[in-house]
C-alpha cells in the first residue's frame, strides 16, 4: 500500500533506482541490450497503464484521457533518459492489448458524460468522452494539409549526464561526477502538438 510518509517515499525509489540499475547491467551483456532500452521507456509507460485499467477498470474512462496518459509518459521518461517523451506519443498504444475487456469494465458507461481529474493537486479538469468512445471505431483519416505545426523549443542538455534514477544511485554511494566535468548542447523538443496530429482520426 502506497504511503506518503517521507521515509517510505524514499525507500521506494531507493528500490526503483537499484533495480534500474541492475536492468542496465544485464543490457551491457546482452546482444540486444540497447535496441531494448530504446524502447524501455514506452514499454513500462505502457505497462503501468495496463496495471491501472486492469486493477481500476471502474475508473478506465479517467485513465483513458490526454491528461492522464501525458502525465504517465512524462513522469517515466524523465526517470528513465532524464527528458521528456514526443507529445501524443501513446496514440500508437495497442489499446486492445492493454485495457481491460469490457466486461470487465462494467459500470464505466456510468462515467461517460465526464469525470474530474485532480493533477498534481494544482487544478481539475473536465473533460468529454465522446472522442474517446468513437476512437477504436472511427477509421483514421489523413490530416489536413493545412494547420498549425508543432511548437519546438530549444533545451540545453548533458552529453556526460545521467538520468535521476542513476543520478540517485549514484550519490548514494558518494560516487557522483565532479561539476564542471559535463558537456552541454543544445537540443531541439517539440513542446506541443497539434490536436489533428496528435488525434489524426478527429
Amino acid at each position: 500500500m502506497y504511503k506518503t510518509d517521507i521515509e517510505y517515499q524514499r525507500k521506494l525509489f531507493d528500490r526503483v533506482a537499484k533495480s534500474y540499475v541492475h536492468l542496465l547491467n544485464l543490457c551491457l551483456n546482452s546482444r540486444n541490450g540497447e535496441a531494448f532500452l530504446n524502447v524501455y521507456p514506452s514499454l513500462l509507460s505502457q505497462a503501468i497503464y495496463s496495471g491501472f485499467c486492469c486493477s481500476f477498470p471502474q475508473s478506465l474512462y479517467q485513465f483513458q484521457s490526454d491528461d492522464f496518459k501525458t502525465e504517465l509518459c512524462d513522469l517515466i521518461w524523465q526517470w528513465i533518459a532524464g527528458i521528456y517523451p514526443s507529445p501524443g506519443i501513446y496514440s500508437k498504444w495497442d489499446y486492445g492489448s492493454l485495457e481491460p475487456k469490457a466486461e470487465l469494465a462494467h459500470g464505466t458507461e456510468k462515467q461517460k458524460k465526464g469525470f474530474t481529474y485532480n493533477k498534481g493537486g494544482k487544478k481539475q479538469m473536465r473533460k468529454s468522452f465522446k472522442r474517446l468512445s468513437s476512437r477504436k471505431i472511427c477509421p483514421a483519416k489523413e490530416a489536413p494539409s493545412v494547420c498549425s505545426g508543432p511548437n519546438f523549443e530549444k533545451k540545453l542538455f548533458n552529453l556526460n549526464g545521467h538520468s535521476p534514477l542513476i543520478q540517485y544511485h549514484l550519490r548514494n554511494l558518494k560516487a557522483e561526477p565532479r561539476d564542471g566535468l559535463g558537456i552541454l548542447v543544445r537540443r531541439t523538443e517539440i513542446q506541443k502538438l497539434n490536436s489533428i496530429l496528435v488525434h489524426p482520426h478527429l
